[in-house]
């Protein structure tokens, strides 16, 4: 297998190879090397002080990765301060235990003109990039770790020719095989997740006559998904 040399994108820090960056003049006459994602936003800075900054973190709530620009600081009931996307924001507890008619309007105004554009959200569409072709997916994509210990998403195809070519370290079971695994469409709380999680234990524990130790592992991989969202 060819080595394909890769280089940091200055924006989201993450690795492309080099015929995928773009070297882009900020404000001031600095420049920057960017990804395709990042140079589209590179280019729209003005002199107003703005970078091209573009940091990602999970969801305390659904744990889809975004921009920490669009994600919103909410205060849950009890105190905690939580950062949240657009979607969970608006169904969060507020410090009285309601949700903010405000929020909950604006949000509403915003998914109406995004399902009339018919037109993804840029979040949407920021985290269904595969970072080994750079094409985007409306699908959950793999989320893997290469044997050099980086974390990136890989579509089905760049996942299943990355491991064919033996850099894959290990492979991240995604949402809708895990609750496959546990033999349900969706849980209502933690317990009833665990719940199901017992159950196929049981049914597929080593000990057993028709045991089977890789489904045994893929059962608590599939709740070691999921136990996060509850």
């Amino acid at each position: 297998m060819a080595v394909v040399e890769r280089h940091a994108c200055e924006g989201c820090d993450r690795e492309f190879s080099l015929d995928n960056l773009h070297a882009v003049t900020m404000p001031g006459g600095s420049r920057a090397v960017c990804c395709p994602e990042c140079r589209e936003y590179a280019e729209t800075v003005t002199d107003n002080g703005s970078d091209i900054d573009q940091r990602r973190r999970e969801c305390d709530g659904c744990t889809e990765e975004y921009l920490v620009s669009e994600l919103e600081e909410v205060i849950l009931s009890d105190g905690t301060s939580v950062l949240c996307c657009d979607s969970c924001a608006e169904h969060a507890p507020s410090n009285d235990g309601e949700t903010d008619p405000r929020r909950q309007e604006e949000s509403e105004a915003e998914t109406a003109a995004e399902l009339e554009s018919k037109e993804p959200s840029k979040a949407s569409r920021q985290r269904n990039l595969c970072q080994q072709c750079n094409d985007w997916y409306s699908i959950e994509l793999y989320r893997v770790v290469t044997v050099d210990d980086r974390t990136e998403k890989f579509c089905p195809d760049c996942m299943e020719q990355a491991r064919d070519d033996g850099i894959i370290k290990d492979v991240r079971m995604r949402r809708a095989e895990a609750y496959e695994v546990l033999g349900a469409a969706g849980f209502e709380d933690a317990d009833d997740l665990r719940d199901a999680y017992i159950a196929q234990v049981k049914a597929v524990h080593p000990d057993r006559a028709d045991g089977s130790r890789a489904e045994f592992k893929r059962v608590q991989a599939a709740y070691d998904r999921l136990q996060d969202e509850f």
